[in-house]
């Protein structure tokens, strides 16, 4: 699967032992949490490496990966940020999304990991109809506290993770 990473010949023969061991790590562990679906767990690594190689380009949607607690769906956002830079990510609970009319931290990021998609003891859908427009829409409006909404060209990505499979 190392193709699905981008790497050209030259690259891959430049990376050390130990460098290749890494990506072979990041491969397993992306394989593993797309339940072994080889052609799922590439188009991820096409998402990502799209992220890191073309960073404030937009993508219209998003990957929602499920799983169980503890099963390493946050590393893909840490990776994201050793690889971009952590200026870079933007980690977001979902009530940020529900609760704040506030949108300043939908600016200067590449990536946004939204951290679990479902919320407890609400509508389970209020956070997905809040989230639609910022992954889909050419065009966000960015309302920091204490300023007054500017539309802005919209350049973050996003991945979801969540442990509920509804």
């Amino acid at each position: 699967m190392t193709d699905a990473l981008v790497l050209t010949a030259k690259a891959w023969e430049s990376l050390t032992a130990a460098g290749k061991a890494a990506v072979a790590t990041v491969e397993r562990h992306i394989m593993a949490l797309c339940g072994g679906r080889e052609d799922v767990a590439g188009h991820l690594l096409d998402y990502l490496a799209f992220c890191v190689q073309r960073p404030g380009r937009k993508i219209r949607y998003s990957p929602v990966i499920v799983g169980v607690e503890g099963d390493g769906k946050t590393a893909i956002g840490e990776l994201l940020a050793r690889v971009m830079g952590e200026v870079n990510i933007k980690v977001l609970e979902p009530r940020i999304l529900t609760e704040s009319p506030f949108t300043g931290w939908a600016r200067n990021a590449c990536v946004c990991v939204v951290e679990e998609l479902r919320m407890q003891g609400r509508n389970r859908h209020e956070a997905l109809n809040a989230l639609k427009p910022l992954v889909s829409n050419a065009t966000v409006a960015i309302h920091a506290k204490g300023f007054d909404p500017i539309d802005a060209p919209n350049v973050m990505n996003f991945i979801a993770l969540t442990n509920f499979k509804d």
